[in-house]
């Protein structure tokens, strides 16, 4: 299993940009073969943490492909920064 985290800051005041398009990018990350599990964590009114689980590290690499910026695209301007960081689950 591999999983993937990603930390986004927003612009402040922004927030609503990603509650407006979270569910429809869970929806399109979650229709992507390998995907276990996937949330978006509000972590306070400027940053977000989105995390995933994967069968494998080609299902990550795959879905990333496929989904990479599409959700970026829709939040405009609002992203100031995104971290992300992926590796094999160890342990859970």
């Amino acid at each position: 299993m591999y999983a993937a985290v990603s930390t986004f800051t927003l612009k402040t005041g922004t927030s609503e940009a990603i509650e407006r398009v979270a569910q429809q990018q869970a929806t399109l990350i979650k229709s992507q073969p390998g995907c276990q599990w996937i949330a978006f964590v509000k972590i306070s009114e400027d940053k977000f943490v989105l995390m995933q689980t994967w069968d494998t590290e080609q299902h990550l690499e795959e879905a990333r492909t496929a989904t990479m910026g599409k959700g970026t695209a829709q939040l405009g301007d609002v992203v100031l920064s995104r971290e992300s960081v992926q590796g094999e689950v160890i342990a859970s």
